[in-house]
């Protein structure tokens, strides 16, 4: 939750770095060639990044942390953002 200006400016900081790092279309596309075909399939099944033994190919990938994409991947829609 955003409480402070302080929260508020890392959250925009945040964002902004996931999109220029892990911009969305091939971000998609390499969640979708390491996860495997129809990403609905892992909605509600998995609530955590810890069972996606390919995040970090994807995240070597595009030279994040396993954190920064499991974020992304939070961020999508990929996979549920309540754990």
């Amino acid at each position: 939750m955003l409480r402070t200006d302080k929260d508020w400016e890392e959250w925009q900081a945040d964002s902004l770095a996931a999109a220029l790092l892990m911009p969305k279309k091939p971000f998609i596309q390499a969640a979708r060639d390491e996860l495997g075909i129809g990403l609905s399939v892992y909605r509600g099944k998995m609530n955590s990044c810890q069972y996606y033994e390919s995040l970090a190919r994807i995240a070597n990938q595009f030279q994040v942390s396993k954190n920064a994409a499991c974020i992304r991947l939070k961020q999508l829609g990929l996979i549920p953002s309540v754990v």
